[in-house]
């Protein structure tokens, strides 16, 4: 089973302010001229099961849009209650919880081939733990100065490969590069 990080931050590497807030980095102006989804429609179709953090999960529930189809979608979290879950996702939302070796196990089980793992410390749990096999950065031309940092300490350098990067109208990059 392959794990990809499929994630946008500021060029300074902040994936949110320290509130959580996107602003700055969700604006009509990133926006493609051409109308396109920078290809997210087209990761989704490659993907078996979302893995999402608890905090990265609120954002999506409180924006509203439903973009995940019926894909398989799991929250990570070990508080989150399905009370704070809101009516019109409980059917399409588990919440589950576990270490990224516990996760992968489970999944596994379930005979998936390629999971999005989507949160910025589900994705640092990931790489530091040696199970994130693939990672998709979209950079958005804005320094923020400050926030939420996409990477945060390592007990090791990881070493990356860059296997491709593609450049928009609106200015954002989308990068790929593997573990």
């Amino acid at each position: 089973m392959k794990t990809v990080g499929y994630i946008a931050t500021s060029l300074d590497g902040y994936i949110a302010r320290d509130n959580h807030a996107l602003d700055g980095l969700e604006s009509p102006e990133w926006e493609d001229p051409d109308g396109s989804d920078y290809g997210f429609q087209d990761f989704l179709s490659s993907i078996d099961a979302i893995l999402i953090g608890k905090n990265t999960f609120l954002k999506v529930a409180e924006i509203g849009v439903w973009v995940y189809r019926d894909i398989p979608f799991c929250v990570v979290s070990k508080t989150l209650k399905n009370e704070e879950i809101p009516e019109n996702l409980k059917e399409k939302v588990t919440v589950i919880s576990g270490s990224p070796q516990e996760l992968m196990d489970m999944l596994n089980d379930k005979k998936y081939s390629r999971v999005y793992v989507d949160g910025g410390k589900l994705l640092q749990s990931f790489i530091e733990s040696n199970h994130l096999n693939e990672l998709i950065i979209t950079r958005i031309p804005i320094l923020l100065g400050g926030g939420i940092s996409l990477f945060g300490a390592l007990p090791t350098d990881r070493k990356v490969k860059h296997v491709d990067t593609k450049c928009f109208k609106s200015g954002l990059t989308r990068s790929q590069y593997y573990f």
